[in-house]
């Protein structure tokens, strides 16, 4: 399987907006993942979640924030987990995956 063949997809229950603000914004992912996030929503910024008991923390530098789709990269950080990669959100399912 070659990297850029890497695809999850999800279903949830919920529309398309409230799971782009449940990625997109710090509040958001202060709801689901980390409250230690650092993260002002904007295109070009780099968003930092923390988890403190575990030392673990993770950066993302957002390159392309379009309605429902977020484009991103690894910017550091010593959680591996979260590659280079897009997130998808369409009606009550999100798309993830690698891009190169």
């Amino acid at each position: 399987m070659e990297e850029s063949d890497f695809r999850i997809e999800f279903a949830m229950r919920s529309d398309a907006a409230t799971l782009y603000r449940a990625v997109a914004t710090q509040e958001g992912i202060q709801g689901w993942w980390t409250l230690f996030t650092e993260f002002d929503g904007k295109q070009g910024s780099v968003a930092e979640m923390r988890f403190p008991k575990t030392g673990f923390f993770t950066r993302m530098q957002v390159e392309q924030l379009a309605p429902y789709q977020i484009f991103y990269a690894q910017a550091g950080g010593t959680i591996g987990a979260v590659p280079t990669g897009a997130l998808e959100m369409r009606g009550g399912k999100a798309s993830a995956g690698r891009i190169q």
